[in-house]
């Protein structure tokens, strides 16, 4: 939805199985995906907005569609292991090299993992005790429901 605010958006999902190296998913993964951008896929299309899939290296590709189609920035979701961490940091050094940037936003988690501190002010190292925290901080800022009519 950030992306949509700032102009015309090309979706686009990249299999980079290069990047993931050991983690790359497997078979019940893949099939998974299979479906899940079948209907992703159909919905955006229906909404008018074509889903580009692609396979390769992202740090690659992705400056090269910029480039491409024009876009000054990229609008991504943000992922948080070791590996989509350092593809995103290539991703973004390469569009930085041409002039462009790389916009990441949260795309899956209820609250980003670096907002939520131990009481010295440290990251969580074990989901457990993150748990709580976690919630109470998602739980405060709940948006206002109106009632129609």
């Amino acid at each position: 939805m950030h992306a949509a605010a700032d102009g015309p958006v090309l979706p686009v999902y990249i299999l980079d199985d290069a990047a993931a190296g050991r983690w790359a998913p497997g078979g019940a993964h893949r099939w998974w995906l299979h479906h899940s951008l079948a209907a992703l896929a159909a919905a955006l299309e229906r909404a008018g907005a074509p889903l580009l899939l692609l396979r390769g290296e992202a740090a690659t590709l992705i400056p090269r569609l910029a480039a491409a189609t024009g876009a000054r920035t990229v609008q991504a979701g943000r992922l948080y292991a070791p590996w989509a961490r350092a593809r995103d940091e290539a991703v973004a050094k390469a569009l930085e090299a041409e002039g462009r940037t790389l916009a990441l936003h949260n795309s899956g988690l209820l609250v980003e993992p670096e907002r939520i501190r131990t009481q010295q002010g440290k990251p969580y190292a074990v989901y457990t005790p993150s748990r709580a925290p976690s919630w109470r901080w998602a739980t405060r800022r709940r948006p206002s429901r109106r009632r129609a009519g």
